[in-house]
């Protein structure tokens, strides 16, 4: 009976050692996908419409707040629904598989969009940028759990967080739900 017992409690301490670092797992499988532009590995490890779905409204909330008071009250949701008529077919042609690989395989993406925007002034400039991009891949920094099936997973370089992805448990699977970049927050 003892053996039973502690068998029994060896196989619970193990299924709840696997079922916590399973989030950790399907985070270094997204990233490993995308470095490898992989699109089937990335679209099995998304949740496309849950996820266009949070983008949309967080942007909507957001464009609501910076509104503020040049529209009365009660156009609150005319300003919604009509932000939804551009969004949502921005979100469709963004956040596709090849975009979140694009998104996921480090800080390269974004910045050489951010360089063709705002070229370097010098020749000494792009010296500075050039050997800095040797360090503007991103890596997962840290991951935590908020609820028994959702978690948040850091990315950014160095110390300096810039991506949060938001994992959420479908059955025994976990997939990317939600994200949001992060801005001079820091880690939380």
């Amino acid at each position: 009976m003892k053996k039973l017992l502690v068998g029994l409690l060896l196989l619970l301490a193990i299924a709840t050692v696997t079922y916590m670092a399973m989030p950790r797992y399907a985070a270094g499988q997204l990233v490993e996908a995308a470095r490898l532009q992989d699109t089937q590995g990335v679209e099995q490890l998304v949740d496309f419409p849950r996820l266009r779905e949070n983008l949309k409204q967080r942007l909507q909330a957001q464009l609501r707040s910076s509104v503020g008071d040049a529209f009365p009250p009660e156009f609150g949701d005319l300003v919604t629904a009509g932000s939804g008529l551009f969004i949502t077919p921005v979100l469709r042609g963004l956040i596709t598989p090849a975009g979140i690989a694009d998104i996921l395989s480090g800080g390269d993406s974004l910045h050489q969009f951010e360089r063709e925007l705002y070229p370097p002034p010098s020749a000494n400039d792009d010296a500075a940028e050039a050997s800095a991009d040797e360090t503007r891949h991103w890596q997962l920094q840290r991951w935590r759990y908020l609820a028994l099936d959702r978690v948040a997973v850091d990315f950014g370089q160095a110390e300096d967080p810039h991506l949060r992805l938001f994992f959420s448990r479908r059955g025994w699977h976990w997939l990317l739900t939600d994200m949001a970049l992060l801005e001079g927050e820091g880690p939380q």
